[in-house]
C-alpha cells in the first residue's frame, strides 16, 4: 500500500501523497477498472481524486491493460481519467456491444473477450 488518504467507500487511497510515491515507480503492467468507459469520453470515474491517480499509473507503467465488465461500457461517470488511446489491452466479456471492440481494435488495443456463462 502506498498511504495517502483512504477511501472507505471505494477500498482505495488517493490524494497527493500517492501521487508523490507514484513519479518515482516504474512498472511493467498496469492492471485497473473503472466505472465507466465510452469511445468519446475514454476511461472514467465517479471519484475525482481518483482520476489523476489513473494518469499518473498509466504514465509510469510501459503496458496498461483495462479490466471491465460489459455492464460498464457505454457508461458516461463525472471525471475522465484517461483516453482510450493509451490502453494497450481490454479485457470485458462477451456482453460488450461489437461496435466497442471494433472501435478499440481500430484504435490498436488489443481485446480480449471472456465468455458468459
Amino acid at each position: 500500500m502506498l498511504g495517502g488518504l483512504y477511501e472507505h467507500e471505494y477500498d482505495h487511497f488517493a490524494g497527493a501523497h500517492v501521487q508523490t510515491i507514484l513519479r518515482d515507480l516504474r512498472v511493467d503492467t498496469l492492471y485497473m477498472g473503472v466505472d465507466g468507459v465510452t469511445i468519446d469520453g475514454g476511461l472514467m470515474t465517479h471519484d475525482i481524486l481518483e482520476s489523476g491517480l489513473h494518469e499518473m499509473m498509466a504514465s509510469i507503467a510501459q503496458r496498461v491493460v483495462v479490466v471491465v465488465d460489459s455492464s460498464k461500457i457505454g457508461v458516461t461517470k463525472l471525471q475522465r481519467t484517461l483516453p482510450l488511446d493509451r490502453v494497450n489491452t481490454f479485457i470485458t466479456d462477451a456482453g460488450a456491444p461489437t461496435e466497442f471492440l471494433e472501435a478499440l481494435r481500430k484504435m490498436g488495443a488489443e481485446v480480449i473477450v471472456a465468455p458468459l456463462e
